[in-house]
């Protein structure tokens, strides 16, 4: 009785919402927030705990997006995490760095730089088929693994004009996990690593393409 009397007074305080119509227009954002990543409230305190730090984030990105000239610049969005602290992400999504990686990691460097145009033309590679969709890393701080493979994948097509290809985050963890026989095989998959390990990792052996429905599309582990 009592958990179906908490439910009934979440569900009361959830369709009440607000008065003002402002607050209206962003309570049902973030009821069709709620309703795209099937976000689920068992009490009113996670309710309440949850809409503030939505609040919060939605006037974070307002306030940035508003600073954009002409379009250009960083534009932000909602993602399934807008409901959390900067900590709590952390504590759920971090990971830890690899121990001794640093005795490593100038074997992956080079001085060759990034060769920046001081003063540039602006290109959206994603409109020109050159870098890819916004990726799910799951449970698994693997951002890393994502973050190297989106990076070399782009500069492949963008070099040799080619179509985007995704490659194989699973591959990367696997293979550049501490224990390994490759080289360059420090990091600790979903426990957090290097992108300079994968990049030194696809330099030898090569990178492989994603394949969701084979051993190297993404599991996560």
């Amino acid at each position: 009785m009592k958990t179906t009397a908490t439910l009934i007074a979440l569900t009361a305080v959830v369709s009440a919402g607000p008065n003002n119509n402002a607050e209206k227009t962003k309570f049902q954002q973030l009821m069709a927030w709620k309703d795209k990543y099937s976000k689920d409230w068992k009490t009113e305190e996670d309710f309440k705990k949850s809409e503030a730090q939505w609040m919060k984030t939605d006037k974070e990105i307002k306030e940035q997006n508003d600073k954009l000239v002409k379009g250009k610049g960083i534009r932000l969005a909602h993602n399934k995490f807008s409901d959390m602290t900067n900590e709590e992400f952390a504590k759920n999504r971090g990971g830890v760095l690899p121990e001794q990686a640093e005795d490593h990691m100038k074997d992956a460097f080079t001085n060759n730089g990034r060769k920046l145009q001081a003063s540039g033309n602006s290109v959206n590679w994603f409109e020109a088929g050159k870098t890819g969709e916004v990726l799910d890393q799951g449970d698994c701080a693997s951002c890393y693994a994502f973050s190297s493979n989106m990076v070399l994948a782009s500069t492949l097509s963008i070099v040799n004009d080619t179509p985007y290809q995704r490659l194989s985050e699973q591959a990367a963890l696997d293979c550049t996990h501490q224990g390994q026989s490759f080289a360059y095989a420090y990091n600790m998959g979903c426990y957090g690593g290097y992108m300079q390990f994968i990049w030194g990792w696809s330099s030898i052996y090569g990178a492989m393409p994603h394949d969701a429905d084979s051993t190297t599309g993404y599991a996560g582990y």
